[in-house]
């Protein structure tokens, strides 16, 4: 049983307030703007501004990767305009050309949430749990060159990362960006460690605050257990950012 809190339901909503104030708002929800900074600022440092990636993110929901990703979005611009005014009057234009981002989810509305804001230019949804529809395997095989899994590590337990690594090994992708919370992260380093592909950790940051006491409770009591805690723990969940890539030769 994971020792993290199930939110389930706020995945499923069209719209993403509920979603930012419980998430954002109140449990200081940092992951994806960590995250997706980390990644943006590696690849803008490895790859010339004029490349384009074929973005699939994985485990989306209503969009705040590509929020930050591909438009630059922070923390504070999330909390102003999606928890004020019309959500669909607000339409992400322009941002940046190295990204062409497809999104995969489970939940149906918060995809439609995200293509309908222009987050997306399109998405498949999924269980990634299940055999892959074909042509969501075609694309992820043939087609895509960043995959991205933030925040799902968790959910889809050992078995299916490795599928997951597996798919990169055989695909055309070239970067795998996955992020894996401090108290699942070991097991998980050694699946990618004894793949084909080179791993990088790009940082540990701060995902967000403990739902509540018995949540930090279990949190710590494991990450004890491991041998793997340290005093940045007691103030919330704390994730590894990675990068998992092919090496050339």
């Amino acid at each position: 049983m994971s020792p993290k809190a199930s939110f389930d339901e706020q995945y499923k909503l069209y719209s993403p307030k509920s979603y930012v104030q419980f998430f954002l708002r109140d449990l200081s929800y940092r992951l994806p703007f960590e995250a997706m900074t980390l990644l943006g600022d590696y690849l803008a440092q490895l790859l010339e501004t004029s490349t384009v990636l074929e973005t699939a993110i994985v485990g989306s929901c209503h969009g705040l990767d590509s929020a930050v990703l591909k438009y630059g979005y922070t923390y504070d611009d999330i909390l102003k305009y999606w928890l004020e005014g019309d959500l669909d009057d607000h339409v992400f234009h322009g941002g940046n050309p190295m990204y062409e981002i497809t999104m995969i989810d489970i939940n149906p509305e918060p995809l439609r949430f995200a293509k309908h804001v222009g987050l997306c230019k399109g998405y498949y949804r999924c269980n990634m749990k299940e055999a892959l529809p074909k042509a969501l395997s075609f694309f992820l095989e043939e087609k895509v060159d960043l995959l991205i899994a933030v925040g799902i590590t968790t959910y889809l337990g050992l078995e299916y990362f490795q599928r997951l690594v597996q798919l990169v090994e055989r695909s055309q992708i070239r970067f795998f960006c996955f992020s894996l919370p401090s108290f699942i992260r070991e097991p998980y380093l050694e699946i990618a460690a004894q793949s084909t592909l080179t791993l990088k950790v790009l940082g540990d940051v701060d995902q967000r605050q403990y739902n509540d006491d018995d949540e930090k409770t279990r949190v710590l009591e494991m990450l004890k257990e491991q041998g793997a805690y340290s005093p940045r723990d007691d103030s919330g969940l704390v994730s590894s950012i990675c990068v998992a890539y092919k090496t050339a030769g």
